[in-house]
């Protein structure tokens, strides 16, 4: 998703994307249901992916606009990256521990 949101930054610089409820997206994809060995991989194969892509990247200049936090740059959302793997992380590792 995150690879989708920093391409759209690039290639249609301004573009509005959608917010998503976290929570809501868990329940309505039925996360509760996969398994976390298999989502580890597919998140691994996507991160790499992303990674890929930014190091392609010469101009960090494009922007999205995000509805509820506002105008972002692709540099903004490739810096956020970290932070964000470490949120997932930390919900992987509570469903593996509960």
């Amino acid at each position: 998703m995150l690879l989708g949101r920093v391409k759209a930054s690039v290639e249609t610089p301004g573009v509005t994307i959608e917010a998503f409820d976290e929570g809501r997206r868990a329940i309505d994809l039925n996360y509760s249901e996969t398994d976390p060995f298999e989502e580890v991989e597919r998140f691994a194969e996507l991160r790499a992916e992303t990674i890929e892509y930014v190091q392609r990247l010469s101009d960090w200049s494009g922007t999205i606009l995000h509805p509820e936090i506002g105008m972002l740059t692709t540099e903004d959302m490739v810096s956020t990256l970290i932070g964000h793997d470490s949120y997932h992380v930390e919900h992987l590792t509570q469903y593996l521990v509960d």
